[in-house]
């Protein structure tokens, strides 16, 4: 169960991080809304934001999957014991 817990505490410190870096996803949301914004300034920022959420996203979605595949085994060991 400590495992369990310790990848659990991981997600969570990953996915603060992620919220953390969304005002650029929302500035993003917000340029595109103007009628007349700058397209070449739109995906200079773009291209930004995804290489700075890239690594973060990737790095969550490893995180999840082992929670998950953590949650499944301990799932098997408790039917197994009761």
């Amino acid at each position: 169960m400590t495992q369990l817990r310790e990848i659990e505490e991981r997600a969570m410190e990953e996915l603060k991080e992620i919220i953390q870096q969304g005002p650029g996803w929302l500035e993003l949301s917000e340029i595109s809304e103007q009628t007349d914004y700058d397209l070449e300034t739109f995906v200079n920022k773009a291209e930004c934001v995804v290489v700075q959420q890239g690594k973060p996203l990737s790095a969550q979605q490893d995180v999840i999957k082992a929670l998950c595949l953590v949650m499944q085994l301990a799932k098997q060991v408790s039917k197994q014991i009761n």
